[in-house]
């Protein structure tokens, strides 16, 4: 499980201003960006940014392996 980002942490860590380009960072259309409305982005699309981008999400790989070891 990944910590819950909003669309607007998400455009933050990958350096995009507008919903236009994170659509097009997930091949996805604008209008599908636009439903995440100002809530939560769905897990998958976080997962596949971290694949896509793991330089924007190294303080949240580094908490994963952090927790995954403890346990």
């Amino acid at each position: 499980m990944t910590a819950p980002l909003t669309k607007q942490d998400l455009k933050a860590r990958l350096g995009i201003e507008l919903d236009v380009d994170l659509a097009a960072f997930f091949g996805v259309t604008q209008s599908a960006v636009n439903q995440w409305g100002d809530g939560v982005v769905p897990e998958k699309r976080v997962l596949t940014a971290m694949v896509k981008r793991p330089d924007c999400f190294q303080d949240l790989l580094t908490q994963q392996a952090d927790a995954v070891g403890a346990n």
